[in-house]
């Protein structure tokens, strides 16, 4: 695998959960380290919320309720990023099966579940199959940092970096992290494809 170093990639669909144990108001800031495209509700140096236990998050900017917080943006990581020691290559008919396997032992609930797979699975279904990498917690940081106030108690953050694969192909099982969620907790999942930076003929 040779990364070709001329294509940016796009951070898809990082959303964000927020989960205290009572009605609490949270600053959000979050530094993402390429050039933003789309947030929701718009971003201006910080989201300001206040959030019930149930996860509705209510913006004090534009007064209404939320389910989640999202934003997008354009990234150009260096070559070393993509040199992968591990994953998972995963035919498209094994990829509900393996989501919910897969998000839910790393702390994920039902329903984020469903949102990552419902964005996601028709996109790796176009591919025979796909090689997938997780960034979880704090290997998220090379791409965006988040800064909370107050602090969450728990916080699960996974980005998935795929490309696709026309053949099955061996590679060493990557190892995943089990978050237990306690107290204040944040919940964040995106990733992005990351094929074009892989040249064609290593696939």
């Amino acid at each position: 695998m040779i990364p070709n170093s001329n294509d940016k990639i796009i951070v898809k669909k990082p959303i964000i959960y927020l989960y205290p144990t009572e009605e609490t108001e949270v600053t959000l800031q979050f530094n993402f380290k390429g050039k933003l495209l789309t947030t929701f509700p718009k971003y201006e140096n910080k989201w300001q919320v206040i959030v019930s236990p149930n996860g509705q998050i209510y913006d004090t900017k534009t007064k209404r309720n939320y389910s989640s917080l999202f934003w997008d943006g354009e990234i150009n990581l260096p070559n070393e990023h993509y040199q992968y020691e591990d994953g998972f290559v995963i035919e498209k008919e094994n990829l509900t099966t393996f989501f919910i396997e897969k998000l839910e032992y790393m702390g994920l609930n039902n329903q984020e579940t469903n949102e990552f797979i419902q964005f996601w699975l028709p996109i790796l279904e176009q591919n025979k199959y796909n090689f997938i990498h997780f960034l979880v917690n704090d290997d998220c940081n090379e791409i965006s940092v988040n800064t909370i106030h107050p602090k969450p108690e728990t916080s699960i953050r996974v980005y998935m970096e795929f490309y696709s694969l026309e053949q099955l192909k061996i590679i060493k099982e990557q190892k995943l992290p089990k978050t237990e969620r306690k107290g204040f907790t944040i919940v964040e999942w995106g990733g992005t494809d990351v094929t074009n930076k892989i040249q064609k003929n290593e696939l």
